[in-house]
């Protein structure tokens, strides 16, 4: 049996060039690529256009099957797993410029807790106008600067912030948790607290004052 190459004769229909074509279409600029592998296979028609892709070469992409669309220019690449970082990278890129991930999802992005969330928060700037994204809680509110962090490239609500309001979401083991291994401290949950009066509501929501004495110096001045 003849090895292909030289020796083996080519077919009757060979066409070089349509082979070529099924290439070009499918190759992404390197750069994009290393942005997109690095985001857990998602990427915005944003991303698209400033490493000098077209909108018809973006439709290109979708129409052969190498970029699943999900909202309006969210996409992710048909050959990389849906993973739990995947589903929160979509998330948040759904509900658009400006959105951080929060609760749960972030305190489980931040590495407090082993599982993420079934449904991810995501908080919006009031100003966003947008359509119910499936399977996001979107939460409408202006975040402060202090209030949020980049971590591995994508915009979550800080630490602090994310431990008290997965606390409301979940039970007292995440703020238990992140107390005990010094993620965060008294005081930063103090700050966090007083900017958006979670504290108050933990306390006579969850019980933690009869808990843990310790959360009743949180919240007194």
């Amino acid at each position: 049996v003849p090895v292909c190459g030289t020796l083996c004769p080519r077919p009757k229909n060979w066409e070089p060039v349509t082979v070529a074509v099924r290439l070009m279409v499918v190759q992404l600029p390197p750069g994009l690529r290393r942005r997109v592998l690095a985001r857990d296979g998602v990427l915005t028609m944003a991303d698209a256009l400033e490493f000098g892709l077209t909108r018809s070469a973006v439709r290109r992409r979708v129409d052969c099957g190498d970029w699943m669309p999900h909202t309006r220019g969210v996409y992710s690449l048909a050959d990389h797993p849906t993973t739990p970082a995947t589903r929160a990278r979509l998330a948040v890129a759904s509900v658009g410029r400006g959105a951080a991930l929060s609760g749960s999802g972030a305190a489980w992005w931040h590495g407090l807790l082993d599982e993420p969330p079934k449904k991810f928060t995501v908080t919006a700037p009031r100003s966003r106008h947008g359509s119910p994204v499936e399977g996001v809680r979107v939460r409408r509110r202006c975040l402060a600067d202090a209030e949020v962090v980049t971590r591995k490239e994508l915009l979550v609500t800080a630490l602090p912030l994310s431990v008290l309001e997965a606390a409301l979401e979940r039970d007292s083991g995440v703020l238990d948790n992140a107390l005990l291994v010094r993620k965060v401290s008294l005081r930063q949950l103090r700050v966090a607290a007083d900017r958006r009066r979670i504290l108050q509501r933990l306390l006579s929501q969850r019980g933690y004052r009869r808990l843990d004495p310790r959360f009743a110096g949180v919240v007194t001045r």
